[in-house]
């Protein structure tokens, strides 16, 4: 739970935001505000909620590892035997008497 409702902040822009935010109140705390903007060149946090979430080599080799699995189960189906009889024996209609 606290994975995803992380993830939905990271993707909805909610953490820069709050950052921001923290900025603003810190920057009007002080007496003489800062003449250079908050953003990746001076704030670590930015730089991280600015960066990809995972490297590039990393991506491939999950969507190889996502593709195995979606092969792995289809191995489990079970295979269903379908047995038909060589013969019916019947008689036929029945014939009308004469």
């Amino acid at each position: 739970m606290v994975l995803a409702v992380s993830f939905l902040c990271l993707g909805t822009g909610f953490l820069r935001y709050a950052h921001d935010a923290a900025h603003a109140r810190e920057d009007a705390n002080k007496t003489v505000p800062d003449p250079r903007p908050h953003d990746e060149t001076n704030c670590d946090l930015h730089a991280r909620l600015g960066a990809p979430m995972t490297a590039a080599p990393v991506l491939p080799a999950l969507v190889l590892l996502g593709v195995f699995v979606a092969f792995l189960t289809l191995l489990l189906t079970p295979v269903t035997h379908l047995r038909l009889p060589a013969r019916i024996d019947c008689r036929g209609p029945p014939t009308l008497p004469a």
